[in-house]
């Protein structure tokens, strides 16, 4: 039921002024959703040429760069200057607009999580969260989520609360629907902590990173521990593992659901609530996949992920270089006309540095298959050089000569290279600042 603002007024409901335009938004995109390609390809281009308007007069980087044009396409789009994190990063004041439209409410600060060590700042309007939030309830939706049931999130809180045992409340999670409050708790807490949190919240929807699920999961089958009212697991903010929608339908009989965003740009790409397929959300950003020439990328050719923020006008980002790899797939059977990524690869230093500039994604070993090999409960693979490699391991126990062995073969198999590989056994492998974890990380600089 849509939440009702009046005292007495239950149905039909009114909602708060907040709620109505996210409702609005909404209703939109249950329509656009099924236009064709090029209707929308045609719609995002009309909303390119006024922020691109509004850019070179207001901004100061692009007031440098952007030139005069009549005509908006996708060829004219194509010659617009890449924007890199490196050039948000070295004048973020350049990029702010100094005449954000009043209506769009007044900016604030967001702050990229840094995952890889540099973060980004820049500011977003009310205008821009409004759209996102419309844009997650299509999620919820297209999920078919349950807005009567409870639902839970265990993510990273920078202010240090939502620590255990009680967590927090954080607010409704329907954007302008009836819901209960959602349960939140810092993914600071021990996987034992989380287990029993969950266990006394018993949510039917969970939403928590990639690599805590598997975590969770694991840690869960090898206590006998069940969530038998769990339904679903969102996961975000890192690529998900191989192997890990399998491990959470054996340990919790629940199904996952992926989401592609970032924190500059919002939601990139919902799972497709049929057929799984990763969807652009086309109404509110441009995805682009290029080659290292500044080529589109084929269907099936993974290249650069570029994103362009159609609504952000407190500090607009143009063919924006979010450092991620991806590749678009054919259209989707559903039948909308939104985009397919057909694989996210992640961050472009989760690759592999190879002898004479080369580089390629890593293929690692799943959790399953090292828990057949060793007590292995928490991996990490960090390349040090062109050569080297280090894998750190949390186990259960100290691990006999033959088990090494194996866990070394397993990876030097999947990795394909003549590279040496040390195995280091560790207490923990700590989070970032941001609350993300990498199975994969290299410290090898691009050459």
């Amino acid at each position: 039921m849509v939440a009702s603002v009046l005292p007495g007024l239950l149905w039909p409901a009114l909602p708060r002024a907040s709620s109505m335009a996210i409702l609005a938004l909404h209703e939109q995109l249950v329509q656009s959703q099924w236009w064709s390609a090029s209707r929308l390809q045609a719609l995002q281009l009309w909303q390119l040429t006024a922020l691109l308007t509004h850019a070179a007069r207001t901004v100061p980087h692009y007031r440098r760069l952007l030139r005069a044009s009549s005509k908006v396409d996708p060829a004219f789009f194509l010659t617009l200057p890449v924007l890199t994190r490196a050039q948000v990063q070295e004048d973020p004041a350049a990029l702010v607009s100094s005449a954000v439209p009043r209506s769009h409410g007044a900016p604030g600060e967001v702050r990229s999580s840094g995952s890889t060590g540099s973060p980004v700042e820049l500011k977003q309007t009310r205008l821009t969260a409004m759209f996102r939030r419309a844009l997650y309830l299509r999620e919820h939706v297209w999920q078919r989520r349950d807005f009567t049931l409870q639902a839970a999130v265990i993510r990273n809180f920078k202010d240090g609360s939502a620590m255990p045992p009680e967590g927090k409340a954080a607010g409704g999670w329907g954007y302008g629907y009836e819901t209960r409050p959602v349960a939140a708790l810092n993914i600071r807490a021990t996987v034992d902590q989380q287990l029993e949190w969950l266990a006394r919240v018993k949510p039917a929807y969970l939403a928590t990173f990639p690599t805590n699920l598997r975590s969770l999961a694991n840690e869960a089958l090898a206590r006998g521990v069940a969530l038998p009212g769990l339904r679903q697991v969102s996961t975000y903010a890192e690529s998900l593992p191989p192997g890990l929608r399998e491990l959470t339908q054996r340990a919790f009989g629940a199904t996952t659901s992926d989401i592609y965003s970032s924190e500059e740009t919002g939601p990139i790409a919902f799972q497709c609530g049929e057929h799984g397929q990763y969807h652009v959300q086309s109404e509110n950003l441009i995805a682009e996949v290029m080659d290292e020439s500044g080529r589109p990328c084929a269907p099936g050719v993974p290249g650069r992920v570029l994103v362009t923020d159609l609504h952000n006008f407190a500090t607009p980002l143009i063919r924006y270089e979010i450092g991620d790899q991806a590749e678009f797939g054919p259209p989707c059977a559903c039948g909308r006309g939104l985009p397919v990524l057909a694989r996210v690869l992640g961050r472009t230093r989760g690759m592999l540095r190879l002898a004479g500039g080369r580089s390629r994604w890593p293929s690692l070993p799943s959790g399953d298959e090292l828990g057949r090999i060793a007590p292995v409960r928490q991996f990490q693979l960090v390349q040090t050089s062109l050569r080297e490699l280090e894998l750190r391991l949390v186990v259960a126990r100290p691990l006999a000569a033959e088990e090494e062995a194996r866990v070394r073969a397993a990876f030097l198999a999947d990795l394909g290279e003549d590279l040496e590989l040390r195995v280091a056994c560790v207490d923990s492998i700590p989070r970032s600042a941001s609350g993300k974890y990498e199975d994969f990380r290299s410290e090898v600089s691009e050459a």
